[in-house]
């Protein structure tokens, strides 16, 4: 949440504020995101996007190894944000997986290919958002946050 606070010059004596810079209003712990992508470039982007935002971010470039790590405590996560096509295991089964243990945990599914499971598909599994590759950047942050309007 970003909150803009102005001072009124002079009203309560010198401020080493400065009007209109935002001030980040911590409301209890970060939301935990996972990003589960193979690719260790759009990890890493996706990683720092997400930090860079106020978001507790572990990466996964192994999908198996994410659902290991879920299956050890699926409390440890809020929002997982997966690539579709992996070696090992594919984003959807990922995604199915984890939403069969708990589905409160919000998933949201990316991909550059839309051969296997397109949005309608996506959606049926539990799949909160789903984003085309290249996606926009400010549009998955709504998504991660969990607002509307991707």
């Amino acid at each position: 949440m970003r909150v803009l606070f102005g001072i009124a010059d002079g009203a309560f004596g010198p401020s080493p504020m400065r009007v209109g810079v935002p001030i980040r209003i911590e409301s209890g712990p970060p939301t935990r995101v996972w990003v589960v992508d193979d690719d260790p470039i759009v990890a890493l982007y996706l990683g720092e996007l997400l930090h860079e935002h106020g978001f507790a971010v572990t990466t996964f470039a192994d999908p198996q190894a994410a659902l290991h790590a879920y299956e050890a405590d699926p409390r440890r996560v809020d929002v997982v944000v997966t690539d579709q096509r992996m070696p090992k295991l594919s984003g959807d089964v990922l995604a199915s997986a984890m939403l069969r243990l708990r589905p409160q945990v919000r998933v949201i599914l990316c991909t550059g290919y839309c051969d296997v499971i397109d949005e309608r598909g996506a959606l049926a599994i539990g799949v909160q958002h789903f984003f085309r590759k290249p996606f926009d950047a400010q549009a998955l942050l709504r998504a991660v946050r969990g607002c509307d309007g991707h």
